[in-house]
């Protein structure tokens, strides 16, 4: 899975930040708040873009298919199935 190649929408984006600027605005107000370090926020922001793609991966494999099974079930309405045919994605039979 191609992470990288998946851009986090904005709004996204924002909420991180926003959660970001809470998270070290609680810390100045509290005693009992350790703030976000760098590497903290870094590991947010890419536990939230992992979190993205794979919900965008997994969306994208469910609508392939969808469309491979509307298109297997209008060949077969359309008779163009004939006896050998299989839904698309199915193994082949055995010999």
């Amino acid at each position: 899975m191609a992470h990288s190649l998946i851009p986090v929408p904005q709004d996204i984006a924002n909420a991180v930040e926003d959660y970001v600027r809470s998270e070290l605005r609680d810390c100045a107000r509290y005693s009992n708040r350790a703030p976000l370090d760098d590497s903290g926020v870094w590991s947010l922001r890419r536990l939230v873009e992992r979190a993205y793609a794979s919900g965008y991966d997994a969306g994208h494999s469910a609508g392939a298919r969808e469309v491979r099974a509307m298109r297997d079930f209008d060949q077969m309405r359309n008779g163009e199935g004939g006896e050998g045919w299989r839904p698309s994605g199915s193994p082949r039979p055995r010999p």
